[in-house]
């Protein structure tokens, strides 16, 4: 075993040169198996990666939201009453409130068109736009 006042002293290279610990060859090295290490490994870096994929969709829509809120807000004193989405910054939304493990507010208007509450403005699902669609802010309809 090494003293820390060695380790700290010599470097590595003191190690090696000194016959240290780095200099030593193992006498009763046995292998591992590093399969069973590698696999739970790889299928963390596969759940990550799923996550991530969606957060980076589900973050563009989120900020674009956000951003038009706040001038809005800026603008008028207070958060917009609705904006205008399309089905997928909807369901981005929608992730947004699953993954942050938060309560949605969510409602069925006419035909083709849902509901949803974020941060004071409802989004307004609609079927007849593209469905990266975010409109304008609006108070009245």
């Amino acid at each position: 075993m090494v003293s820390r006042r060695e380790l700290l002293a010599g470097g590595m290279f003191g190690l090696a040169s000194t016959g240290g610990a780095a200099g030593r060859e193992d006498d009763g090295a046995q292998e591992v198996d590093l399969r069973p290490v590698t696999a739970a490994l790889e299928g963390i870096r596969e759940e990550l990666a799923y996550y991530t994929t969606g957060l980076a969709v589900s973050r563009q829509h989120i900020t674009r939201i956000r951003e038009l809120q706040k001038q809005r807000f800026r603008s008028h004193g207070r958060f917009p009453g609705w904006i205008d989405v399309g089905i997928d910054v909807w369901e981005s939304v929608h992730d947004w409130h699953v993954r942050n493990q938060l309560s949605m507010v969510i409602n069925r208007e006419s035909p083709g068109r849902i509901t949803i509450l974020f941060f004071y403005t409802t989004l307004v699902g609609r079927a007849d736009v593209e469905p990266g669609y975010i409109g304008m802010p609006y108070d009245e309809r």
